[in-house]
């Protein structure tokens, strides 16, 4: 299974998303020049992975406080579902970032978001680890989360993304 690490090159992807009730196609390499943070979530309207989206919800202005820093950072979270249930779920939960559908898993499976021992689960969104990542501006991973606490890790991720561009280019 694939293990990135801090430093590593962020893999390349291209999926097909919604932001705002919108589809559009999305390129990580699009968001080069700006911080990114990544999150693989199982299933839409699990309790648990609607806690989590409402949480990067709820924070998201947080993320954005130090804007004249960071730019603006992109929230991205990706799930094996499809289309027409990420765009529900998002305009449900009105989130305010883009959604994008894996179900074929090769983002995930680029990210090492693979839980290998469930790979041949019936529901795709089973094979599904809970993982974040913040991405920089130079498109390399500054920091990998195996998510334990759906809740509580979006305010370290926000404490390590205010140390990352403390850091500077």
């Amino acid at each position: 299974m694939i293990q990135l690490q801090p430093g590593d090159a962020a893999p390349s992807f291209e999926l097909e998303g919604i932001e705002l009730g919108r589809r559009r196609l999305v390129r990580l390499s699009e968001f080069i020049g700006q911080y990114v943070v990544l999150f693989f979530y199982p299933y839409n309207f699990s309790p648990l992975c609607t806690l989590q989206n409402c949480e990067f919800r709820d924070r998201y202005d947080d993320f954005q406080l130090n804007s004249h820093q960071l730019d603006k950072v992109i929230i991205l979270g990706i799930s094996p579902d499809r289309m027409d249930s990420h765009r529900l779920f998002s305009l449900k939960n009105r989130l305010p970032f883009l959604l994008l559908s894996d179900p074929e898993l090769l983002a995930a499976q680029l990210y090492g978001a693979i839980n290998e021992h469930t790979k041949n689960a019936v529901r795709s969104g089973d094979t599904l680890l809970r993982k974040t990542f913040i991405i920089r501006p130079d498109g390399h991973i500054a920091r990998c989360y195996d998510v334990e606490n759906a809740r509580e890790h979006i305010g370290q991720v926000i404490i390590d993304l205010q140390s990352e561009a403390a850091k500077g280019p």
